[in-house]
């Protein structure tokens, strides 16, 4: 037999025959009160490899290694309470372990250290690895503990995993761009090494998560925002029991893209206004919210303002309430409709806005003109369709409907882009006016066949912003504004008895929901 062979089974049978002297048990207890030089942890029922041979995990140095040593063995040893076992030997390039008849060998995996198969309880505990070598000829023994724990389970904090947009927009500076956040989780364990997320986006993209927070995998949704199901894949090769995640979970999200648009805008828009103004309430700001807010007790018994899609805006199916024509009022309705940055539902002026502004019930008390930031934004929400309805007792009387592609919030409005009415007539007939601006001061939101003097004009619809110099052949009498339309489903003359108003005008807009827009 070689020398080598020799002194593996000369180390085996001492560990197996002396491991109850008195040296060995106090060096096993002083190694059990040593803090350990390397952790491992492992799952019950899969393999691990304990380092040594200068594997991958690096061992304790020896104080003075250098050159002209020669390593003579390197042993892996198990501590049970005050005992210490040897599992395995390498020696002169021989390798020899022993777990008993009842378990498979340690097998040893060069460079690295040796594989532990199957790990069981019993196996968790305090190891050391021995290296005895020589130097100017004399012995040396090197010892680095070992720790073997059973890892963590990854938790989540109910049965399922969890998804759901999160209540805030954040600034991300790698895209210097506001977002969306949608989080999955929530995982109850801080070690998430053997955990990947991964998101499913609406039309099949794989992305991965932008980062980790309190205990979510966090997404980032790309601008512009996607409209549909977005889910997140978790993969783990972790530890699997009844208490955690299983291989691949999902859950499921739906996200509406005009809503969330209209959040990452505003909340981008009041983020420039906040750093060109710094956002620090002035004196007449703080009594004006004071103001409000007393008014608001006041009236707090009258009906509330109905729910709204996120971002304060009014939504009806698939459409967004824009504006809102409030007659009688003496407000010029053109004037609001093109004051830019007049927007009712900021979150404070809607605390104190009367609910009938909100609805297309005209019985209800209203006291302006409603305008919706979304004229401010209408080129960067990508309007596709806008349609303007007047209402008498609640009910649609008349609509027009506009391809609004690639339009603002002005030019929308032209017989070009009409696209359907409640008149049969429309597209057949001449139009000299289909505007927002329309004829002079007077008449605005005109649709009109003809001019010709005013007995004979004809048309659809009109808004008389203030008086009209056919007042007297049209009967168009203040207060201002008043809403005129053509009851039945032709055009008519203005002066004949088809000649209707309206209680209320409303402007809905359809945004694009095809993730293109911005």
């Amino acid at each position: 037999m070689e020398k080598g062979l020799m002194t593996i089974v000369v180390l085996l049978s001492a560990s197996r025959a002396g491991s109850g002297s008195l040296l060995k048990d106090r060096a096993a207890r002083a190694a059990q009160d040593t803090p350990p030089d390397v952790t491992v942890r492992a799952c019950l029922g899969q393999n691990v490899t304990l380092p040594g041979d200068g594997g991958g995990v690096s061992l304790k140095p020896s104080s003075d290694a250098g050159q002209g040593q020669t390593v003579i063995s390197v042993g892996w040893l198990k501590h049970d309470g005050d005992k210490e076992t040897m599992l395995a030997v390498n020696t002169s390039g021989h390798f020899l372990s022993s777990l008993g008849s009842r378990r498979a060998s340690l097998l040893h995996v060069p460079d690295k250290g040796v594989t532990l198969p199957e790990v069981r309880e019993a196996d968790l505990g305090r190891y050391t690895v021995r290296v005895r070598s020589v130097r100017d000829g004399v012995l040396r023994v090197q010892d680095t503990q070992l720790v073997l724990e059973q890892q963590d389970d990854i938790r989540l904090g109910g049965d399922d995993v969890q998804i759901h947009l999160a209540d805030d927009v954040i600034y991300d500076p790698s895209t210097d761009e506001w977002h969306v956040q949608i989080k999955c989780g929530r995982f109850l364990s801080a070690d998430k090494d053997h955990v990947a997320v991964t998101w499913r986006t609406p039309s099949n993209q794989l992305l991965n998560s932008t980062r980790s927070d309190d205990g979510h995998f966090v997404l980032h949704v790309p601008n512009p925002v996607e409209q549909g199901v977005y889910s997140c894949l978790l993969h783990t090769d972790h530890c699997r029991n009844k208490q955690s995640v299983s291989g691949n979970a999902a859950a499921s999200v739906y996200v509406d893209s005009v809503e969330q648009r209209l959040r990452v805008l505003e909340v981008g828009l009041s983020s420039a206004r906040c750093s060109s103004e710094q956002c620090t309430p002035q004196p007449e700001q703080q009594q004006q919210q004071q103001r409000q807010q007393q008014q608001q007790e006041e009236t707090s018994s009258t009906p509330q303002p109905p729910p709204s899609g996120d971002g304060g805006v009014v939504r009806q199916g698939d459409y967004t309430l824009a504006f809102r024509l409030t007659p009688g009022i003496g407000q010029s309705s053109y004037d609001t409709y093109t004051k830019v940055g007049h927007n009712d539902d900021d979150p404070l002026v809607r605390r104190v806005l009367p609910a009938g502004c909100l609805t297309v019930d005209g019985s209800l008390p209203c006291d302006r003109h409603y305008r919706s930031k979304v004229l401010d934004l209408w080129d960067r929400l990508r309007v596709e369709k806008a349609r303007v309805a007047v209402y008498v007792n609640r009910s649609e009387v008349a609509f027009f409907e506009f391809n609004a592609v690639g339009s603002d919030y002005i030019n929308w409005f032209q017989k070009e882009r009409l696209a359907s009415s409640s008149y049969t007539d429309l597209f057949t007939e001449p139009k000299n006016f289909c505007s927002v601006k329309a004829y002079n001061i007077y008449r605005r939101f005109y649709v009109s066949r003809n001019h010709g003097g005013c007995a004979v004009d004809r048309g659809w619809l009109i808004v008389w912003d203030t008086a009209d110099t056919c007042r007297p052949v049209w009967g168009a009498d203040p207060p201002y504004p008043v809403i005129g339309y053509m009851h039945g489903n032709t055009n008519q003359l203005w002066t004949s008895q088809y000649v209707r108003h309206a209680d209320v005008l409303a402007i809905w807009v359809k945004m694009a929901s095809d993730g293109a827009g911005g």
